[in-house]
C-alpha cells in the first residue's frame, strides 16, 4: 500500500498562552476560533472580538497582549494589521538586533521593555513604558524612552512627546517597577 506524503508543516512562528473569549485564525475558510495553549504558524493572521483578549509567545521569546477588536499577522515579529497591543520585548544577548514588528506603514523594534502599539484609522502611537524603542516610516526616524510616545501619521515623519499619564489599558502590564 502506497501512502501519500504528508505535507510540509508551517513553520511555527508563537503560541498562544492564553485566549479569553472569542481569539479567532482567519484563513481561506471561515475564521476557527482559538484555545489557550495552541501553536501557530508563520503567517497566521488573527482577531479578537468585542470583549476578547489574547496573549501571544512570540518566536523571540517576546510576548504580545492582544486588546479587543484587534487584528495581527505573524510574520518575523508581530504585524498590527488594527487595533491594540501590548508588547513585552526581551533584553539582547551582545550583538544581537531587536526583532522588528511592524504597525501600519511603520516600523518598531524594541528590545529590554514594554510598549502598547496602536494602529487606528490611519495613525500609529507606541508608549514606550520601559525600555527603547525605534521607531521608523519612509518619511523618518525616531528612539523613545519610558515615558514618551511617537505618533505617526501616513506618509509623515514620526513625532516624540513626553507622556505625564498613560492610561494603562492592559490591566497592569505596563507597570514594569516589579
Amino acid at each position: 500500500c502506497i501512502r501519500d506524503r504528508p505535507a510540509a508543516a508551517p513553520q511555527l512562528a508563537a503560541s498562544l498562552e492564553l485566549a479569553a473569549g472569542e481569539v479567532l485564525l482567519e484563513g481561506d475558510g471561515a475564521p476557527r476560533r482559538l484555545l489557550s495553549g495552541t501553536p501557530l504558524p508563520e503567517g497566521a493572521k488573527l482577531r479578537t472580538t468585542e470583549g476578547a483578549r489574547a496573549l501571544i509567545r512570540l518566536g523571540d521569546g517576546a510576548r504580545a497582549y492582544l486588546d479587543e477588536s484587534t487584528t495581527v499577522e505573524l510574520r518575523e515579529g508581530l504585524v498590527l494589521v488594527e487595533g491594540r497591543a501590548w508588547l513585552d520585548a526581551p533584553g539582547l544577548e551582545r550583538g544581537q538586533t531587536p526583532a522588528s514588528h511592524r504597525v501600519g506603514d511603520a516600523d518598531v523594534a524594541l528590545s529590554d521593555g514594554g510598549a502598547s502599539l496602536e494602529f487606528r484609522d490611519g495613525e500609529v502611537r507606541v508608549y514606550v513604558a520601559d525600555g527603547l524603542a525605534i521607531v521608523s516610516n519612509d518619511s523618518g526616524r525616531t528612539e523613545a524612552g519610558a515615558g514618551e510616545r511617537v505618533t505617526l501619521s501616513t506618509n509623515a515623519a514620526p513625532t516624540v512627546e513626553a507622556v505625564a499619564f498613560w492610561d494603562d489599558w492592559t490591566g497592569g502590564m505596563g507597570d514594569r517597577s516589579g
